[in-house]
Order: structure tokens, then sequence, then C-alpha cells
């Protein structure tokens, strides 16, 4: 790159940034397969009679291995290139859909260890890469391009999941898994090789087209997010708010049917929230980057906590249209998280160790999904949470989520008038 009063410096940046941000989203499209595992535990329970209670801990093992990998994967930048890095979560992901092709028939374990360990592994870390790379072209936009990038992810299990359902319903369970790897390594092949970091001075580049303080100050917050009171603040919010969407997101159809949906709406239910998951990534960047990160949090904090509280009703009355619009707003205020998360982790620690810190803060996810385990197990009859009880615990936990938040609101206002951090 040329020095940063370079015009021709400026255009390049500027244009390169689009065309990595546009097939990063592609790829994270394949990467959001890893969401897509209840499409694929339905044929493999017919056809093999696996419990559905064990395919389900599958997906636990892999959202667990997603957070835990993609902490991992900051570490594995420190001493790989990104192309050898991400060669690895390529390599893993492949390995994870054959061993599925393979163990679907026979061992659970063996799932356990293809499915769970290595795709969600393998997913996690490259979606850390993927972000924190692509991220680092738009130190003005980190929003835009972190919405962009998540409603990627978000709509890959709704897109593509179909279509790798309707794959394996013409070739078959194993085959159908064999085409999955090889396209999801080919993907990802591509991507560590054509993606770069942004050069150094983007910046100062990009500081003289940005009105906002995230371009220059950047770099201003470096510090360590697990020395950091707000950072466990933040969590408290982040954690709680998380238990209450994965747990709609985990058993939205199973409730539509509870109140008396029919089977096809409830499955289009199903694929509305994840439609509202996508679009409220790229609508939360956006308004990130116009009125800050407070406006962020509690517009997803109020979503989450109001639904809650509709969804704890409309099962005690039995209404099934206030589920559905509940579950939708859900959707919406979950889905949001990831991209505050980047926001966060950019604005309050600095750019130098992102993808860590990044990382890092995401393992809320895997904390709220222990969170949403014990306590679905500990407050429903049924062990289930389609029931008003079970929602009732969970409305609870949105509002002292929220009061966190206001918490949180008062330590980031103080921040901000006492140091140079980027931010609002």
């Amino acid at each position: 790159m040329g020095s940063p009063a370079s015009s021709g410096s400026f255009v390049t940046v500027k244009r390169k940034r689009v065309a990595y941000l546009a097939l990063a989203t592609a790829g994270l499209l394949v990467l959001g397969l890893v969401y897509a595992w209840s499409i694929f535990a339905t044929p493999i329970a017919v056809q093999y009679g696996w419990d559905k209670g064990s395919l389900q801990l599958v997906f636990n093992i892999a959202m667990i291995c997603f957070c835990v990998a993609a902490l991992l994967g900051s570490y594995v930048m420190k001493v790989l290139p990104l192309k050898g890095a991400l060669a690895i979560a390529a390599t893993m992901i492949a390995l994870g859909f054959l061993g599925t092709a393979f163990f679907a028939s026979k061992s659970l374990v063996g799932m356990y260890f293809s499915y769970g360990l290595l795709c969600g592994a393998g997913c996690g870390m490259g979606y850390n890469l993927v972000i924190a790379t692509v991220n680092s072209w738009f130190p003005d936009k980190i929003g835009f391009s972190s919405g962009v990038m998540m409603m990627g992810m978000g709509l890959g299990s709704l897109l593509l999941g179909s279509a790798a359902d309707s794959l394996i319903g013409i070739v078959g369970i194993e085959l159908g898994f064999i085409v999955l790897a090889v396209v999801a390594f080919a993907v990802v092949i591509v991507l560590s090789t054509v993606l770069k970091p942004a050069p150094a001075d983007a910046a100062s580049l990009l500081a003289r087209s940005s009105s906002g303080p995230h371009a220059s100050n950047d770099g201003l917050c470096d510090r360590a997010p697990l020395k950091d009171p707000l950072f466990y603040v933040y969590m408290i919010w982040a954690i709680f708010t998380i238990a209450v969407g994965i747990t709609l997101i985990g058993g939205v159809k199973q409730g539509a049917l509870v109140l008396g949906v029919d089977g096809a709406f409830a499955t289009l239910v199903v694929g509305l929230c994840s439609t509202m998951n996508g679009v409220s990534r790229l609508a939360i960047g956006a308004l990130y980057d116009k009125f800050g990160l407070l406006v962020s949090i509690f517009t997803s904090g109020f979503l989450i906590t109001i639904s809650a509280i509709a969804i704890t009703f409309s099962y005690a009355n039995s209404i099934a249209v206030v589920y559905i619009a509940a579950s939708l707003c859900v959707g919406f205020g979950y889905g949001s998280i990831p991209v505050i998360a980047s926001a966060f982790a950019k604005e309050c620690y600095g750019a130098k160790d992102y993808a860590r810190n990044f990382a890092t803060i995401n393992m809320a996810a895997a904390i709220g999904s222990f969170l949403s385990i014990g306590l679905i197990s500990m407050a429903s009859p049924d062990g289930t949470s389609s029931n008003a009880t079970v929602w009732m615990v969970f409305a609870v936990l949105a509002v002292v989520g929220l009061v966190d938040a206001v918490c949180f609101a008062r330590m980031y206002r103080k921040r901000l008038n006492s140091s140079p951090c980027s931010g609002r």
C-alpha cells in the first residue's frame, strides 16, 4: 500500500474491502450450515432410529466447540498466516462432514466427534478468522461490515440448509454429507487464498471519509477484557439474553405445535425466525454505526424482554398469534447479539487483539447455552420449553438482563467521559 496521503491507496482500500466483504458473506453462508443440524437430524433419526434427544446433543456439542475454537483460532493467527489457519478450519469442517457420513448409521459417539467437535470447531475457527480479517478493512463502518457478514452466517442454515435437505432427500444421507464436505472445503480454501488482512494504515486512509469516531480513535482503547469490570457487566447481559434467545430458537416449532399451529405453518415460523435473525444482523449493524453501542444493546434487550413476557402470556392463554409475533421479535433480538459483540470488542478493546477479544466475548453463547439447558431441566414439568412455567422463568431472566444493561450503560458513559475510547 502507498502512503496514507495517496488518493490511489484510498481508492484501492475502498475497492478491495467491498470485494472482500461480498466474498466473506458468501463464504459465511457455508459456515452457517453448522446451525442446520436440526434439518439434518430429522432424516438421520428416521432412517437410522437414533433418539432425537441424543441427536440434539450433537448440536449442543457443536455450539460449545464453535465458541471454544473461535477463541483458539485467535491464537492460531499469531503463529500461522491467515491462509494456513483457514486451511486448518477447512480441513476440520470437511473431515467433520465426512465423518458424519460414515458414522450416521453406526455411532452416536462418532457423530458427537465428527459433526459436534470437528464441524463445530472448524466453523467456529473459520468464522472468527474471516470476521476479524474483513472487519480490519472497515474501521469506520464495523457495525455495517459485521452485520452484512453475520447476516450471511445467520441465513446459511435457512438458504443452504434447505438445499442440503433436498440434496440428502435425492442422493441419501451418506452421499449428501460427502458433497457438503467437498463444497465446504472448496469454499473455505478459496477464502484462505483470496482474503488478506488490511494494511496497517487502513484506518488513517479511511478516517478522512468518516465523520464518526470509530476510525479516528482506532487502537486507543487496547486493553485486556478479562481485567476490565465493564466486560463482566456486558457478559451478564449477553449471557442472559442469549439464554432466552437460544431457548426460543431451539424449540420454536414445538411451541407452535403445542399452541395448535398447523405443522406446515409451524415449519414456516422456523424459517421466518431464521430470516429475522439474519435481517437483524444487518439492521443492528447499521443502527450501531448511526447511533452507537447503547442504542443497539437496548434495542435488542427491550425486544427480548417484551417478547419473553408475551410468550409466557401466549402459553398461559393459548394464543398462537401472540406466540408467533413474539417469536419473530426474539429472532430479531437474538440475531443482533453477534453484531453487538463485534462492535463492543473493537470499540472498547481496540484493534490489536480484536480476533481474540471478539472470541472471548462470544463465549457468552456457550455459557448462555448451558444456562438455558439448566433452567429448562429445573423449571419444565415435561422437559421441554413449550409451557408457561419455563417462559415465566426466562421472562424474569430477560428483565434482570435489562437491568444489567442499565448498569452497563452507566459504566460505559463514565468510561467515555474519562478515556479516549471511541464510541458514543
